[in-house]
């Protein structure tokens, strides 16, 4: 990363951020570690991890950060905070928390809160310690458990000097439709993920005839519609070293693996999560992702940062990551024989794939690439 001209130098943050082993949230927290690093800030990890993250709390020492729990937090703060997770659903425990975040903040000489979190309303307590919080935002408000207590409660609850950062123009609408409507002055502005350094060089030929996809394998990314995309693909081509690869772990793959077998696909897996995805990546040739919901697509943004055309759902935000017909094709949820047609139309036809293989780099460059995020996001502390 180059860290623009402004700086952090000697600013002091309290990052509360929620993530798991692996995925994109973890990916971007990581990131924003880095970018504090750089920007010559000091930065406490406080985490919604039950116990600590032994990964994560190697990379916190590396920088010379420090790392703490929400639940060893609460703690020691205030025996009736026993919760893991911090919450918004008790006004009384809410403020509670209120009063533990700005006392820690203050036995830690910390100036700013920035929150991490995919739960909308996770650690919104925290934004009321210190001054110019920032709350980014990895989900938007979704069901109506949250866009009831969105529009009723946890706008009420934001301080009137936070900024709220979404993924994607959609999460940002989102947000607006539910919290704005009883705090008008709220702050929110989108600011696209990025997935780390350029790939300079980029084998546009000699790739395996792979399609990859990586992704919890949990009910809102569709894991089956994939699985029958990948029999109906199957069906359409006469290629036969086609690959279909679904990295990730989660409740659904055992199923998914299942399901699989019971339609006698052999060439299709779910090999489980991968610590070198990049070899995936810069070795598969379309990404697919099958998503019912998703607030921007990380695993979409980093296909194209391999140069790699992608197949997606009209979902959320990934309409605004993928162009349709220049970058991959963007279809219906659901519509697994059309998912499946624009696979086999970019796996036979190579100067299409071609084509839109060096629009989806040339895509990642320009909205996508790190030294963006770097600028948005010093931009909007």
């Amino acid at each position: 990363m180059t860290i623009p001209k402004k700086n952090l130098n000697g600013s002091r943050i309290l990052l509360a951020a929620e993530y798991i082993q692996y995925g994109g949230t973890r990916t971007y927290v990581k990131d924003l570690l880095r970018f504090y690093s750089e920007a010559g800030a000091h930065v406490h990890l406080v985490t919604s991890y039950s116990e600590p993250d032994e990964a994560m709390a190697a990379l916190v020492e590396s920088y010379g950060f420090k790392l703490t729990t929400f639940k060893s937090l609460s703690e020691k703060s205030n025996p009736k905070l026993r919760n893991s997770h911090a919450t918004v659903w008790s006004r009384q425990a809410f403020n509670r928390e209120v009063t533990m975040f700005k006392r820690f903040m203050s036995h830690n000489n910390l100036e700013r809160s920035v929150i991490s979190v995919g739960t909308s309303g996770l650690f919104l307590s925290a934004t009321h310690a210190g001054t110019g919080p920032i709350m980014i935002a990895h989900g938007y408000p979704h069901g109506l458990k949250q866009k009831f207590f969105g529009t009723t409660l946890m706008a009420n609850l934001l301080p009137s000097d936070i900024k709220i950062i979404t993924m994607s123009d959609f999460a940002r609408k989102a947000f607006m439709k539910s919290w704005s409507k009883h705090n008008a002055k709220l702050s929110i502005q989108t600011l696209h993920s990025t997935c780390g350094a350029r790939q300079e060089s980029l084998p546009i030929t000699d790739r395996r005839n792979r399609i990859l996809t990586a992704a919890l394998v949990e009910t809102y990314k569709r894991p089956f519609d994939w699985a029958e995309i990948s029999a109906k693909t199957q069906q359409l081509t006469d290629i036969p070293d086609l690959d279909f690869i679904w990295l990730g772990e989660g409740p659904l793959r055992q199923d998914a693996i299942q399901f699989i077998e019971q339609l006698g696909l052999s060439r299709t897996s779910f090999p489980g999560w991968s610590d070198s995805p990049s070899s995936y990546y810069r070795d598969s040739k379309v990404y697919l992702q099958t998503s019912s919901k998703e607030s921007l697509g990380l695993s979409v943004i980093d296909a194209m940062r391999y140069g790699m055309p992608a197949v997606t759902t009209a979902a959320g935000g990934l309409p605004e990551v993928v162009s349709d017909g220049v970058t991959g094709f963007v279809v219906s949820i659901g519509d697994t024989s059309a998912a499946a047609s624009a696979l086999a139309e970019l796996l036979s036809d190579t100067t299409l794939w071609t084509r839109q293989s060096k629009a989806a780099y040339e895509s990642y460059q320009d909205k996508f690439s790190p030294e963006k995020w770097e600028r948005d996001l010093m931009d909007a502390h």
